[in-house]
């Protein structure tokens, strides 16, 4: 095995939905591919993505590698062969505010996140897309637990478009959690300082690997930390202003197997 290309990307670091898995939520053979590839020349991949380890764990046996992954936004970092490393819990004080904050928006879902359970607090279209794309069960709460257990690794809200951006007038601002756009109708919200960025830099420091090798690769807010740390950025079509700003490539759209291609370039520089 040979280390390639000897002065292009070493690590590359990936989204997954809007980004390697097309619109169907799965790896297009072109994708998978440049994966694989990219493995068995020595280029490191990493999988960075919001969804958590149970949503995860699909794509992953997808692949005949296990990659380092970086999951629930940054939260959560799995080594290849360990127990997952959760950076830190929401504070039971931050619950109790998100849902006084989203309580007024009657078509707004919030969905919970604990490490081996999740649960839906009044459920919406767009919540139900959200579980059926990441292949999970959810809880219906009527009300929420007394007391919440203390070990709340996520939160997301889920709206259609319009309630969404209405949704951010009442985050926006300083909130003692993150609050990210994952997607058109969907919001993270995680401890303060946790991102895929921040995630990133931990692994870097861990394995070692060249921080200024760094490829990534995504499509939308939650992934600007890794943008502002990497080289090489790739930007998947035009959702997010402030990432294909930061974009050194672009591609228009996550759809048949076009990420991969465009990923698959860079095993060869000849191509380029």
């Amino acid at each position: 095995m040979r280390l390639l290309p000897t002065s292009g990307p070493a690590v590359w670091a990936l989204d997954l939905d809007g980004t390697l898995l097309g619109p169907d939520h799965r790896l297009h053979p072109d994708t998978l591919d440049a994966l694989v590839r990219a493995h068995d020349l020595g280029v490191h991949v990493v999988i960075a993505t919001g969804r958590i380890l149970a949503a995860t764990a699909p794509v992953l046996d997808a692949l005949p590698f296990v990659p380092w992954v970086v999951c629930c936004g940054g939260q959560t970092v799995i080594a290849p062969g360990e127990a997952p490393q959760v950076t830190e819990r929401i504070h039971v004080d931050h619950v109790a505010d998100v849902l006084r904050r989203a309580t007024p928006f009657a078509d707004v879902a919030v969905q919970l996140y604990w490490p081996a359970h999740q649960a839906m607090w009044r459920s919406n279209d767009a919540g139900e897309h959200l579980e059926r794309s990441e292949g999970l069960a959810f809880e219906r709460l009527a009300t929420l637990p007394d007391p919440v257990p203390d070990d709340l690794i996520k939160i997301v809200l889920t709206a259609h478009d319009e309630a969404a951006l209405q949704l951010d007038g009442a985050f926006r601002g300083a909130l003692p959690y993150s609050y990210t756009a994952t997607g058109s109708r969907y919001r993270d919200v995680l401890p303060r300082g946790v991102d895929k960025g921040a995630a990133l830099d931990r692994v870097l420091a861990r394995t070692g690997w060249p921080a200024d090798r760094v490829l990534v690769a995504g499509d939308n807010a939650n992934d600007v930390p890794m943008f502002q740390r990497a080289r090489w950025r790739l930007a998947v079509g035009e959702r997010c202003p402030a990432l294909v700003a930061l974009a050194t490539e672009r591609v228009a759209t996550n759809e048949g197997g076009a990420v991969g291609r465009a990923l698959s370039a860079w095993l060869d520089p000849s191509d380029r």
